[in-house]
């Protein structure tokens, strides 16, 4: 949820950016001239037709002064942007809090590890080996506990069998899994064009 209040609040302070820009773009040019002529504020006023919008806001807010339903839509109205400005400022304000894969816990505290950190180093274990070309290595935390999942995917060349190249990544990183908890399933594929990947 608090990951799509922040996409969305990043897309509606991009487009406010974009119209703010625009709109600051437009009065400088015609800033360039003064008086009422082609490039001047009288113009561009003229052009964006705020007389008559300033009319239409008039008559708006006469109408929202009344009782009715006009007076009952503009007050839900009014609580639904409140209710979409305080998700925005949430989606703003609120990190998301980042996962970690728990090593130790104790009395003095706890010791964590970042799941990509972790996958770096599993990467470059798998990689040590003679049977793997590179690696693609993805972690998960476990809820509660300590230790998580790890998936490897060993990349190897065509003298070696897809067995042999799990089997070596499994052998690789055993040290690692047994000092950390982790759960590791490793598997053997061809190779495809690209660098190691983290996930």
């Amino acid at each position: 949820m608090i990951v799509l209040l922040r996409g969305l609040a990043r897309l509606v302070g991009f487009v406010l950016a974009v119209l703010l820009a625009v709109g600051g773009l437009a009065a400088v040019v015609f800033s360039v001239q003064g008086g009422e002529s082609t490039l001047s504020l009288p113009k561009l006023a003229e052009l964006t037709r705020l007389s008559d919008l300033r009319g239409s806001v008039g008559t708006l807010l006469l109408g929202l002064e009344a009782s009715g339903a006009v007076a009952q839509a503009s007050a839900l109205a009014g609580v639904g942007g409140v209710v979409v400005g305080l998700a925005l400022l949430i989606g703003t304000l609120v990190g998301r809090s980042e996962r970690l894969v728990l090593i130790a816990r104790g009395d003095g505290g706890r010791l964590a590890v970042r799941r990509r950190a972790l996958a770096q180093i599993a990467v470059a274990l798998v990689e040590q080996s003679r049977e793997s070309v590179r690696a693609k290595v993805s972690v998960r935390a476990r809820r509660r506990g300590t230790g998580g999942r790890m998936r490897v995917t060993s990349f190897h060349p065509d003298r070696v069998s897809e067995q042999a190249a799990s089997e070596a990544a499994s052998r690789q990183l055993a040290p690692l899994a047994e000092a950390l908890s982790l759960r590791v399933r490793t598997r053997g594929s061809q190779p495809r064009r690209g660098r190691s990947r983290v996930a």
